[in-house]
């Protein structure tokens, strides 16, 4: 049996680099069996294959080298247990971060691929929606003579009240307008809103409101106030209108927004077993 290994031998046999070996040894996590003194050649035992391969596969399960230190000097199995545990709840933290990520990548895919959908023109279509949060701002109290100024006014305070508490949201601006004022082909906001992720824990009605699960009578238009409701209006002679509808916008310019398309929604009614 071969007692000594070189470093290079170690390395190759362990597949480890030299260099993190070295690594190992400055942390004083494991030092070469024995150093020849003229040459300087480090060279390690069998025996310490173990200990390197087990400082590797802590390494891998993301473990930080004071850590990996403190488990091998106590030999204490309860404390490595409790460093898997801790580490278990951050890969878990980390899938939960990476899957928000994943869900907004495919909530904005949806978003933007939406306007390639072809729609006929004036011709009302029904949509399905679950649940939906809003962060919302008075228009009519903050109203002024320049629909810009308005406009700048309104997203500048819901902007503010966003970042106060760091809220998740998804960037698509929308009204509540009047829906008769709608269904005569004017555009009358009400209310100027942003889309929330999610439900805040620290819900405050005076700025927060849930847009209702359930189908909704769709329009499309080319911008907010070009809307030609009639077939829309049609629909409610049989039915009975709701006093809301939301205005949201599309962005198809990364530079001018003014100009984006619109949806109008009208709620119908709530789908059982959704």
């Amino acid at each position: 049996m071969k007692n000594l290994y070189t470093i290079s031998e170690t390395a190759k046999i362990l597949s480890i680099s030299s260099q993190t070996l070295r690594k190992y040894s400055n942390a004083d996590l494991v030092k070469p069996q024995a150093i020849n003194p003229e040459t300087g050649y480090r060279y390690y035992s069998f025996e310490q294959f173990h200990i390197i391969d087990r400082i590797k596969y802590l390494r891998q399960l993301g473990m930080s080298l004071n850590d990996i230190k403190a488990i091998l000097t106590s030999d204490n199995l309860d404390l490595l247990k409790e460093q898997l545990k801790k580490r278990k709840l951050d890969l878990q933290h980390e899938i939960k971060v990476l899957q928000d990520e994943i869900d907004d990548v495919k909530w904005y895919m949806k978003y933007f691929s939406y306007l390639d959908m072809v729609r006929l023109p004036n011709v009302p279509y029904i949509r399905y929606f679950p649940e939906r949060y809003i962060l919302v701002i008075d228009y009519q109290s903050e109203k002024t003579e320049c629909e810009n100024d308005t406009i700048e006014r309104v997203e500048t305070k819901i902007i503010r009240l966003k970042n106060q508490k760091n809220y998740a949201y998804r960037r698509q601006w929308g009204y509540l307008v009047d829906t008769p004022d709608y269904l005569s082909n004017q555009f009358v906001p009400k209310k100027y809103f942003i889309f929330l992720k999610h439900k805040p824990q620290d819900w405050h009605s005076e700025y927060m409101a849930i847009i209702p699960e359930g189908l909704y009578l769709c329009l499309w238009c080319p911008k907010k106030d070009q809307i030609s409701a009639e077939m829309v209006h049609t629909f409610y002679e049989s039915h009975p209108v709701v006093s809301d509808s939301l205005a949201l916008e599309y962005e198809n310019s990364l530079q001018n927004y003014k100009s984006c398309p619109y949806e109008y929604q009208t709620f119908i009614e709530k789908v059982d077993g959704q």
